[in-house]
């Protein structure tokens, strides 16, 4: 039987079970699914739903009075993924006397370990524009590595838009996003107009930051899935806007049609 492929946050078992759930058998199905089919590389980009699927189900976090303290960190238990790629050397995307590895091992060091909002205001507060750009260009070396193996595996010549959306969107609407897609000849335009990162910003205020991690890595993810698609957006429920408009357009070889 052919191994179901993990999506953008998490794939999850066949069966359509509600995305919270403290059912811990299936919150490992999860990542057994996609550890199958894709090995460590794919682990953190399983693992964002499968470790929010630890949250209460009842709701309990996100509609707490604003006077009581929060119980729980929500962002690492969509972000998981951030905690895989943190295992990685620092060195080897930044000279150990730059300022962005002082960022990066400031973040390594606290991830997990103290209020993930906290720490991010942190590291903006010291470190100023330098913190963003620095998590920006390591989520984007290590995140091209991974879904540049990803694609190797699911992208086929002729069909890298469907199977990027197969790989990527399809999954999503069991998970709390709502989107349109139109397709024509060699194209797909999409209309998200529910993201549950978006969800998570509007609870915890921390859209700037939570743009970096996940909105800004759609630009990485798309070409190296597969370097014939052009992926293209001009507005994001995270900024603001009423949708995210992603596009995808199949780049044509010379000569083909």
């Amino acid at each position: 039987m052919k191994a179901r492929v993990p999506c953008r946050l998490c794939r999850r078992s066949p069966s359509r079970t509600a995305i919270f759930t403290d059912d811990s058998t299936r919150r490992r199905t999860f990542l057994e699914q996609a550890l199958a089919l894709a090995g460590t590389g794919l682990l953190g980009h399983a693992a964002r739903l499968a470790d929010a699927a630890s949250l209460d189900s009842s709701g309990k976090d996100a509609s707490a009075k604003e006077d009581e303290k929060p119980t729980h960190d929500e962002i690492p238990a969509y972000f998981g993924w951030i905690t895989e790629l943190l295992e990685r050397p620092v060195s080897d995307c930044f000279d150990a006397e730059s300022p962005e590895h002082a960022v990066l091992t400031r973040l390594k060091e606290g991830w997990g370990k103290r209020d993930t909002a906290e720490l991010l205001r942190g590291l903006t507060a010291q470190y100023g524009e330098v913190a963003g750009k620095a998590v920006d260009k390591f989520l984007e070396l290590n995140i091209r590595k991974n879904w540049a193996e990803i694609g190797k595996r699911q992208a086929h010549d002729g069909t890298e838009i469907e199977d990027f959306i197969r790989v990527l969107w399809e999954p999503l609407k069991e998970h709390g996003f709502k989107f349109t897609i139109r397709r024509d000849d060699g194209t797909a335009a999409f209309r998200v107009t529910k993201c549950p990162i978006h969800d998570l910003a509007e609870r915890t205020g921390m859209h700037d930051w939570l743009y970096r991690l996940a909105c800004a890595t759609d630009y990485y993810t798309t070409p190296a899935f597969s370097p014939k698609i052009i992926f293209t957006r001009t507005k994001t429920l995270m900024q603001g806007h009423d949708c995210c408009d992603h596009k995808y357009v199949r780049k044509h070889a010379p000569g083909e049609e």
